[in-house]
């Protein structure tokens, strides 16, 4: 086992070989000596292996206090422990103070003193540099999770990019509707809901979509859904929601394997379509868990979707969806919502929006131009959100014909 250096300072030779004497007796210690405070500088800058000094406070040339000022100064940490025959408690409190880490009073006792303290500061020093070999750990651990989180921040920044791509342009409504508005807010970066816009037939397609989960799963079904929808929108009759849904359902589940009793996941997606006639006289809409809203004159209605979703388990691949013809009349305005507007929980009673409070908030929203109701219904949200968290994606389609 190495032997700990130690230099014992002092002017007075035989205290000197008194105290190394009493450290070399126990056959821990490596001892050096110096007879004043410059000695012992100019040794701790020539020797680090030294790691404890015990001084005299009183010496010629520099003193004891001089050292351990000079020693600080200098960026030295070995533990000093500084002996005098003055008792003083002021001197005590300046060595302390000047960076001493303890402070002996020489009387009859100073053998069992000066062990006890030798002891009692090499265990702190065990101690502290325990704790700066910890932080040094936690500070690298620390520097290598910041890496990594940017790094996968930065990969789900991309990838958010990549996702937007998925989305329609704003001019791919423009050339369907006469007015319309998107919001479309993942809760992160990336999310699960999905909007879609095609020309199909002699009419148009709008969608939206909310897939399982939120955050990257979310953006990987989303990804899932929008090469279903590619499929579909070539094998089925334009203008057939239903059997538009009921094909995304049969590709979904194959896709998962989820038509399989071997499979892993039990995921899918909820799904309203709308169709425009070629006249935009007709609109036809079936929903898979979903529902379309409408106001006329004000008045908001509802019309519900089939109570199935699209992909998962246990849906048969048969399932059908039903089909609801609406005449379009003048003044009419159609919006779709996923549920992370509907499910967010706000308000004074903790109590989630809902659909009561959506209807409500597409009437008082009726006279104003589409493009002010995103900023409006956002701003509702986000009131009656509060200080709540949000609970999921966010999207809205509004549009009128």
């Amino acid at each position: 086992m190495d032997k700990m250096k130690v230099l014992v300072v002092d002017d007075d030779f035989l205290t000197r070989e008194y105290l190394s004497d009493l450290l070399l007796a126990t056959e821990k210690y490596e001892v050096e000596s110096a007879e004043n405070g410059l000695e012992a500088f100019n040794r701790l800058q020539a020797d680090q292996s030294i790691e404890l000094v015990i001084s005299d406070m009183n010496m010629p040339v520099m003193d004891g206090l001089a050292l351990i000022k000079r020693a600080r100064q200098e960026g030295m940490t070995q533990p000093i422990i500084v002996m005098s025959g003055n008792n003083e408690i002021s001197i005590a409190i300046e060595a302390i103070n000047s960076g001493a880490n303890d402070y002996l009073v020489k009387d009859e006792n100073v053998q069992d003193t000066i062990s006890l303290a030798v002891e009692r500061v090499l265990e702190k020093k065990k101690i502290q540099d325990e704790n700066r070999q910890l932080l040094v750990k936690i500070q690298e651990r620390t520097l290598e999770l910041e890496k990594a989180l940017h790094h996968v921040h930065d990969s789900i920044q991309y990838a958010s990019y990549i996702q937007k791509s998925l989305m329609p342009p704003a001019g791919r409504f423009d050339s369907i509707v006469s007015e319309h508005f998107v919001l479309w807010e993942p809760r992160d970066v990336v999310g699960g809901d999905i909007y879609w816009c095609r020309p199909w037939g002699e009419g148009s397609l709008v969608i939206l979509g909310d897939c399982t989960g939120h955050g990257v799963p979310g953006a990987f079904m989303t990804l899932i859904s929008a090469g279903a929808l590619e499929i579909v929108i070539r094998e089925v009759m334009p203008g057939d929601v239903g059997g538009f849904i009921q094909l995304m359902n049969r590709i979904v589940q194959n896709m998962l394997h989820q038509d399989a009793s071997d499979g892993y996941s039990d995921d899918g997606l909820e799904l309203g379509v709308c169709y425009l006639t070629g006249d935009k006289s007709r609109l036809y809409f079936s929903g898979a868990r979903f529902e379309l809203f409408y106001t006329e004159d004000g008045v908001a209605s509802i019309i519900k979707g089939t109570k199935k979703g699209i992909g998962y388990r246990g849906i048969p691949l048969t399932q059908e969806y039903e089909t609801h013809e609406v005449e379009v009349r003048p003044g009419m305005v159609f919006y779709m919502a996923t549920d992370g507007i509907l499910d967010q929980i706000g308000g004074d009673k903790g109590f989630s929006f809902g659909k009561g409070r959506f209807k409500k908030l597409i009437e008082d929203a009726y006279l104003l131009p589409l493009e002010q109701q995103r900023a409006f219904m956002l701003n509702t949200l986000i009131s009656y959100q509060g200080e709540e968290q949000r609970r999921d994606d966010v999207s809205v389609i509004g549009f009128k014909i």
